[in-house]
């Protein structure tokens, strides 16, 4: 692989991981208020950080099963993270 083609798929890369963050920022806006949106960090705890409850959580996970998105039940828990969140966004899943 060239440097060039190196070179864009890393720009790729962080393009999807810019939507990813975006996409997740807004679903955490949209459940938990813009009161927490300077709160929203890729390492920001959903239940410590930003005050999520186990309501919240399933609003979240039911906003991405509606966008055609894998969310395990697995996956939310008290531990879960703004780029765990993130990392659930998947190209195609979005619309």
């Amino acid at each position: 692989m060239t440097q060039e083609n190196t070179a864009l798929l890393e720009a790729h890369a962080s393009a999807l991981s810019f939507v990813q963050m975006g996409f997740a920022k807004q679903i955490l806006l949209n459940v938990l208020g813009e009161d927490v949106e300077d709160r929203i960090k890729p390492d920001a705890m959903l239940v410590d950080d930003l005050g999520a409850d186990s309501l919240d959580m399933v609003e979240v996970q039911c906003i991405l099963d509606d966008h055609g998105l894998d969310a395990p039940d697995s996956a939310f828990t008290h531990h879960m993270r703004v780029r765990d969140l993130a990392a659930m966004i998947t190209p195609g899943g979005v619309s």
